[in-house]
C-alpha cells in the first residue's frame, strides 16, 4: 500500500555526488508505508500516539459491530422472511389466532368432523396423504393408522392390529394368513410372470417364464422350473440338511438349464453367504476345483474331466488315505477298453495305452508334457491274460515326451530302447537289465561318494536256492557270475570275451574258495575258450602263447621304461642303466643282454649279484653275449 506522504519542505537542489547516499530527489519523493495483510490503520491505545495496525476484531470494536454479526447484503435479502431465524409468539401477530382457528386442527388430540378429501397432484411431492414412518403405538385404539420403516402401514380395527395389504411387495404379515380358493378353477395365490428383480433381498419370491424363484441367505434359488414334470421339492431341516427325495431309493438330480445352454454350469458355493466358489460342473460336464474355466493340459488341447487348480501346496494337492485294520492300501485304477460304448468290453491291441500319469510344464503360453509314466498293452490280449508294460517318458527339450525306459511284461528293464534284444551265439539269452545307446552313453557306471577307502562295487550273487530269498549252499565248479562282451555278427550276438567267477573247491560256512577265468573267442568260432585262470591258491595258469613285449635295443645310457622288459645293449662303451625303484615293481622281471665287450652297470647300488651278497652296481661283465635276468624283491633287483 502506498500513501502520499511527503516532506513539507521540498528541495530545489539537483542530485549530485555519491548515488548511494540520500539525494534531494529522495527527500522530495513520496514515502512507502508497509502494512500487514487484513489490517486497518488506526489507533486503539489511549492518548495520542503513533498509528497502529488494527486486527478485524479491533476494527469492529471501534465501529461498534459485534463479532459474528450478519454480513451486509441487499435489502431484498435482508427483508425476506425466509432468511430470518428465531421464533415469534403467535400472540404478537395481529389477527393470527382468529385466522388459524378457522383452517387448522390442534397439534394433538383434535377431532375433525366431515369428510377428508385429499388430491394427489402431479408435483414431485404430490401424494394425497402422507403418514411418515414412526414408532408403533404401545396401546393403539380403534381407528389408529400408523407406519413404521420396518413393517409398513398398520391400522387398528375392532381391537385388532392389522397390516394393510396391497398388491405390491411392500406388505408384510406378522401372523399366519390363510388363503382359500373361491372355486375349483381359481388359485389360492397367483404370482404372474414378470421380470426378475435386479437386486433381490432375502425373502423375495417371484416368477418368470423360467419358473418360481426365491432369495434366501443372499442366494437366488430356483424352487421349481418349467421343465419339472412333477413339482416335488422337499427339505428336511435336520442335522445335516437333506434336500432330495422322500422315500428309499429316491434320486437327486442337479440341472443347470432347461434349454440348450453354452455357458451354463452348476456352482458349489461355501463361506459367508456363498462368497467362495469351491467347485463347479461346467457346460461340458467337467468338474473344476479352483478355477471357473477349463484349462488345456497339453499341446493338443486336452481338457480333463477332473481339474484341480490352485496357487499353493494345500490347494493343488490330492491325497488318498485308507484307514482300515488290514494289509490292503489305497488303490487308483486306470482302465481302458476298446468297447465303443460305456460298459462295453473289447480287447486292446498290442501297444495300446492303458493309462498315464503325466506332469506338464508351462512354456509361457500353454502346457507341454514334461514326464509321464505310461501303462501299455505288451503282447496279445486274451480272456484272463492282459500282459502289460510300463513306459517311462521324459521331455528332452521338444514339444513331446519320448520313452527313455521300459519295464516289460516279462520283468525286463530296458533303457534307451522299447524292445528287448536277445544275446548269445543263437540269441537264446534275454538279459533282465538292458542299456541301449547310440554313443558313449551306452554304459552303466556305479558311483560311490564317500570320505573312506572303500570304492564302488558291482556285485554278482549265486545261490542254489530254488526261489528268490531261499538259501542253499553252492557246489564246487558252480559259476557265480560272469562279465561277457557280446557283438553283433549280423544275425546273432555271440560273446567275444568273458571274465567268469567260479566256485573253486568245496564251500562251507564262512569258507568260499573261488577262481577267476579269462576267456576269449578264437577267430572263426562263436564260443569263448578259457585262456587264463587264477585259482583259489593264487596260482595263475595260462593256455596259449605268452608275450612280454618285443626286445628294445639301447646304444646309449638309458632309463628303463615301464613297458620295457627285454633289453639288448649295443653301446660301444660301458652302459649305465637307471632302474626303477624296486619297491614299486615287486616281482617284475627284466632281461638285459649285451652284444659288445663292455660292462653294463646300474646307476645306483640296487643290484644283488647272482652269487648273493651286498647290493652293488654290476649287471653284465665286459663279455659279448652276456645276459642277466633281474627280478624285483621290493628292495633291490636280484640277478638270476
Amino acid at each position: 500500500m502506498t500513501l502520499s506522504v511527503k516532506h513539507k519542505f521540498q528541495s530545489a537542489i539537483p542530485d549530485a555526488g555519491d548515488p548511494n547516499i540520500v539525494q534531494p530527489s529522495n527527500w522530495n519523493d513520496e514515502h512507502a508505508l508497509t502494512q500487514a495483510t487484513a489490517t486497518i490503520l488506526g489507533r486503539v491505545s489511549a492518548l495520542t500516539g503513533d498509528t497502529e495496525e488494527l486486527t478485524p476484531a479491533q476494527a469492529r470494536t471501534l465501529l461498534n459491530v459485534a463479532d459474528g454479526a450478519t454480513s451486509n447484503s441487499t435489502d431484498a435479502f435482508l427483508l425476506a422472511r425466509a432468511n430470518h431465524t428465531g421464533t415469534q409468539l403467535a400472540a404478537t401477530i395481529s389477527n393470527f389466532s382468529t385466522a388459524a382457528s378457522l383452517v387448522c386442527l390442534p397439534l394433538a388430540g383434535g377431532t375433525m368432523t366431515g369428510k377428508l378429501n385429499t388430491l394427489a397432484t402431479a408435483a414431485v411431492a404430490g401424494a394425497g396423504l402422507n403418514i411418515p414412518h414412526g414408532v408403533a403405538p404401545t396401546t393403539p385404539v380403534d381407528g389408529d393408522i400408523w407406519s413404521t420403516s420396518a413393517f409398513g402401514i398398520y391400522a387398528r380395527v375392532n381391537g385388532v392390529t392389522k397390516a394393510m395389504v396391497s398388491l405390491d411387495n411392500a406388505s408384510q404379515w406378522t401372523i399366519i394368513q390363510n388363503f382359500k380358493t373361491s372355486s375349483t378353477t381359481a388359485a389360492s395365490i397367483r404370482m404372474p410372470h414378470g421380470v426378475a428383480p435386479s437386486s433381490p433381498t432375502n425373502g423375495d419370491m417371484w416368477t418368470t417364464t423360467a419358473g418360481l424363484l426365491y432369495r434366501i441367505n443372499g442366494v437366488t434359488v430356483t424352487a421349481m422350473t418349467t421343465t419339472d414334470a412333477v413339482a416335488t421339492f422337499s427339505t428336511q431341516v435336520t442335522s445335516p440338511k437333506v434336500i432330495g427325495g422322500t422315500g428309499v431309493g429316491s434320486s437327486l438330480s442337479l440341472q443347470s438349464t432347461s434349454g440348450v445352454g453354452a455357458t451354463d454350469f452348476i456352482n458349489f458355493l461355501v463361506g459367508n453367504a456363498g462368497a467362495t466358489e469351491a467347485a463347479r460342473f461346467d457346460t461340458s460336464a467337467r468338474f473344476l476345483m479352483g478355477a471357473t474355466a477349463s484349462v488345456a493340459m497339453n499341446i493338443i488341447g486336452t481338457h480333463p474331466r477332473l481339474q484341480v487348480h490352485g496357487v499353493n501346496t494345500d490347494t493343488t494337492t490330492i491325497a488318498q488315505t485308507r484307514w482300515e485294520t488290514n494289509s490292503v492300501g489305497v488303490q487308483h485304477y486306470l482302465n481302458h477298453s476298446r468297447g465303443a460304448a460305456v460298459g462295453t468290453h473289447a480287447l486292446l491291441a498290442d501297444g495300446d495305452g492303458i493309462g498315464s500319469w503325466i506332469s506338464g510344464a508351462s512354456d509361457g503360453v500353454k502346457f507341454i508334457d514334461g514326464t509321464s509314466i505310461q501303462a501299455v498293452a505288451d503282447g496279445a490280449q486274451a480272456l484272463d491274460s492282459t500282459p502289460s508294460a510300463i513306459n517311462f517318458r521324459t521331455n528332452s527339450g521338444t514339444t513331446a515326451t519320448s520313452i527313455k525306459g521300459r519295464l516289460t511284461a516279462l520283468g525286463q528293464w530296458l533303457f534307451g530302447h522299447v524292445t528287448s534284444i536277445a544275446v548269445g551265439a543263437t540269441s537264446n539269452q534275454v538279459p533282465t537289465l538292458q542299456v541301449h545307446g547310440l554313443s558313449t552313453d551306452a554304459q552303466a557306471t556305479v558311483y560311490r561318494w564317500a570320505a573312506s577307502t572303500g570304492g564302488a562295487t558291482l556285485g554278482l550273487f549265486k545261490s542254489r536256492g530254488a526261489a528268490a530269498g531261499t538259501r542253499a549252499i553252492v557246489a564246487s565248479g558252480d559259476t557265480i557270475g560272469a562279465l561277457q562282451a557280446f557283438a553283433d555278427d549280423g544275425t546273432n550276438s555271440p560273446a567275444a570275451a568273458r571274465i567268469q567267477f567260479v566256485v573253486d573247491g568245496t564251500p562251507g560256512l564262512a569258507d568260499m574258495p573261488g577262481r577267476i577265468e579269462l576267456a576269449t573267442t578264437p577267430d572263426g568260432a562263436s564260443t569263448v575258450t578259457t585262456r587264463a585262470v587264477i585259482d583259489c591258491r593264487g596260482f595263475t595258469s595260462l593256455s596259449g602263447s605268452f608275450g612280454r613285449g618285443a626286445p628294445v635295443t639301447k646304444n646309449a645310457d638309458f632309463t628303463l621304461a615301464d613297458t620295457e622288459n627285454s633289453i639288448i645293449v649295443t653301446k660301444g662303451s660301458s652302459c649305465v642303466v637307471t632302474l626303477p625303484s624296486a619297491s614299486l615293481w615287486v616281482g617284475r622281471e627284466v632281461t638285459i643282454k649285451t652284444t659288445v665287450a663292455f660292462t653294463t652297470v646300474s646307476a645306483s647300488s640296487n643290484v644283488v649279484p647272482a652269487a648273493g651278497g651286498a647290493a652293488g652296481t654290476a649287471i653284465l661283465a665286459a663279455v659279448a653275449g652276456s645276459k642277466a635276468d633281474l627280478i624285483s624283491d621290493g628292495t633291490n633287483w636280484i640277478i638270476f
